[in-house]
């Protein structure tokens, strides 16, 4: 288990799994495959491109993350956690099975049924100004498929005009990976 551990700029395949005793990880600017929290608490990912699924983070905040997971729920299983101004750009979605988080100024695409408000814990669950079902290919610069390890760098995930990702965020930044405090 790591406790107070910093990773900024790198660029992480496979799994990263935090230690269920594990706390205090802050990740910032990174390219993660799939986050794994194991039950651990007081995290801070921000700003990171994000192309698997997260789960089990406790009592954490997920900021300005752009995510992509080819599964059916992008973030799963975390509870007590604040997860705000993030783009969650799957194709299909299914309400997370998650209780007791404050969802904030998330962008949901092509997802109609996505409000984890929603899910069989939704109602422990506070929503306030999440977008619902935004084609993703409107948002970006150029965005010309889902991301990938191996795909990203064909991406250029700036605004485009007029995108409604521009000063969307709850601090008046854009929504994603070039806004909040930490910016790409």
């Amino acid at each position: 288990d790591t406790d107070n551990t910093t990773i900024v700029r790198c660029n992480l395949t496979n799994t990263f799994t935090l230690g269920s005793s594990g706390a205090g990880t802050s990740a910032i600017n990174n390219i993660f495959e799939t986050i794994s929290g194991s039950g651990s608490q007081n995290n801070f990912f921000s700003n990171n491109i994000i192309y698997g699924q997260i789960s089990n983070l406790d009592h954490s905040v997920i900021l300005n993350n752009t995510s992509y997971y080819e599964g059916p729920i992008p973030i799963t299983a975390c509870e007590y956690t604040e997860i705000s101004n993030n783009i969650f750009l799957n194709d299909s979605y299914s309400i997370p099975i998650m209780s007791n988080n404050e969802f904030t100024n998330n962008l949901f695409c092509n997802l109609v049924s996505a409000n984890p408000c929603l899910s069989p814990f939704g109602d422990t669950n506070m929503c306030d100004d999440n977008i619902m079902a935004v084609d993703e290919f409107s948002l970006f610069v150029q965005y010309t498929e889902f991301l990938t390890h191996s795909n990203y760098y064909q991406n250029d995930l700036h605004a485009a005009v007029g995108s409604v990702i521009i000063n969307a965020g709850s601090d008046g930044t854009d929504m994603g990976i070039y806004g909040g405090a930490f910016p790409w």
